[in-house]
């Protein structure tokens, strides 16, 4: 990637890509991404791994659906070093794909450079919790005469997200560590979940019965800074069906302290996958 590095934070729910080194006349060059196609996630969606039984404990919680889901959205995404920023949605495709052990993964297409996907399985001793084991990002900026990007890989010992006996109020740590393909070091992304309750997502012409979680994330070692975001699950198996987020990641670089900013927010538009 010579002197233009991507720096990417992969925080299970979050990416951050970080460019340094020279910009000049390919800040002039770049392209802004498109919007991601829904048509392209379908022709793309594989189907279920082969041995993606339905595994897990006997009652464990429920898999989505597999296939790809419509969302609604909008957000910007902006480094320091760049003017400007993009942008998120409108429409994004988000895509459930059946692993094996009653696992499965969730990615959403920010837009066409950026996308986020995390691996869920059942966990607790009856498997009704849903449990985040980690996830991967992309995301890259394209600055006209040269692509910079990069992938990200995040894993969490013991991070759930779906409590199946929580009550209102109650809160738990997690923490995950990730490594990226063009930056050295672990970076650190830890910090509170609070159950805020249950609540109702409207979904077309339905509303949808929804557990609704706060995270907050502080991000040390290789990188630093705070992620603020709320989820909301569909309460029978897990499916996300509303997300807002915002942060502010810093990394040092060459050129000085280089500060990524994102925020956003997307809403499930159909309860019907396509495939």
């Amino acid at each position: 990637m010579s002197r233009r590095r991507a720096l990417v934070l992969g925080l299970g729910a979050l990416a951050v890509v970080l460019v340094v080194g020279a910009v000049g006349l390919l800040v002039v060059l770049r392209r802004e991404p498109g919007p991601a196609s829904i048509d392209a996630a379908v022709e793309e969606f594989g189907g279920s791994d082969p041995t993606a039984a339905p595994g897990g404990p006997p009652g464990a919680r429920p898999r989505p659906p597999e296939g790809v889901y419509v969302y609604e959205g909008d957000g910007t995404e902006s480094i320091s070093i760049l003017p400007g920023d993009h942008g998120q949605g409108p429409r994004l495709p988000g895509t459930v794909t059946h692993r094996a052990g009653g696992c499965w993964t969730f990615r959403v297409d920010l837009h066409e450079d950026h996308w986020q996907q995390w691996r869920y399985c059942p966990g607790g001793e009856d498997g009704r919790d849903l449990v985040e084991e980690g996830g991967t990002t992309f995301q890259a900026w394209d600055l006209g005469v040269a692509v910079v990007g990069n992938t990200s890989t995040f894993r969490c010992p013991d991070s759930v997200v779906v409590r199946a006996d929580a009550e209102p109020g109650d809160r738990w740590d997690q923490e995950c560590r990730g490594t990226s393909d063009s930056v050295s070091g672990t970076t650190v992304s830890a910090g509170p979940t609070r159950f805020v309750g249950e609540e109702t997502v409207r979904v077309g012409d339905e509303d949808v019965p929804a557990l609704h979680y706060h995270q907050v994330r502080e991000m040390s070692d290789a990188q630093s800074g705070r992620q603020v975001e709320d989820f909301w699950f569909r309460a029978s198996d897990g499916l996300p069906l509303r997300n807002t987020r915002s942060a502010s990641i810093g990394s040092d670089s060459p050129v000085g302290a280089v500060t990524y900013a994102e925020e956003g927010e997307w809403r499930l538009t159909s309860l019907t996958p396509r495939t």
